[in-house]
């Protein structure tokens, strides 16, 4: 037997939903890494822009703590604790995702409502402000 009408109709309703949910989060995933790579150039933090997905590979290496010791092992994560602790931001340090260059970190933008989106660029905002008079 072949489909019904009732079967067709769910079938183009589906479908219809479908596309409309793709397009959907494609505007979103769009607006929200634009709105993110505008915060970042504005506060001249330097990035790797992306060409799609789901993150962005920020360059915080200007802001990697001195390395007291003498080692530089550790200064990814001293920055890494620091943003969570002092700024609220969890971001994910290159090292662990086997970036060769360090002091990139990993902003993922779909990980968050969008009043924690926002927030979070109010926060990075504040990092690189209060980062920039210390130096």
């Amino acid at each position: 037997g072949g489909l019904s009408n009732a079967d067709a109709d769910a079938d183009e309703a589906t479908r219809f939903w479908y596309d409309e949910f793709l397009n959907e989060s494609r505007q979103r995933l769009s607006d929200r890494s634009g709105r993110l790579q505008d915060c970042l150039s504005r506060l001249g933090v330097p990035f790797l822009k992306p060409d799609s997905g789901m993150f962005l590979w920020m360059d915080l290496s200007h802001y990697l703590p001195s390395a007291d010791d003498g080692s530089n092992d550790k200064v990814e994560r001293r920055l890494y604790l620091e943003l969570v602790k002092k700024y609220g931001l969890l971001l994910t340090p290159g090292s662990s995702m086997k970036m060769s260059k360090e002091g990139f970190f990993r902003f993922v933008y779909t990980a968050a409502s969008d009043d924690e989106f926002d927030l979070a660029l109010q926060r990075i905002e504040t990092f690189v402000t209060e980062k920039g008079q210390q130096k």
